[in-house]
């Protein structure tokens, strides 16, 4: 389990060929600054077998 709640996460950071966490199955983001769905994809790259994703309280962008 990886929490960072109202952390100010704004983004994925610097991706590598690995994921960083390829055991973690939830990770809760509330209340943080994610804007774009494509750091949400970033996000769970690194995270490959997460089960369960909090990204409540957001400013994500609308899908089109």
């Amino acid at each position: 389990v990886i929490i960072l709640d109202n952390m100010a996460v704004n983004g994925v950071g610097i991706e590598t060929g690995e994921p960083r966490f390829p055991y973690c199955k939830e990770i809760n983001l509330y209340g943080n600054l994610l804007r774009r769905w494509s750091d949400v994809v970033g996000i769970l790259r690194q995270t490959p077998r997460c089960e369960e994703l909090v990204l409540s309280s957001n400013f994500l962008e609308e899908i089109p």
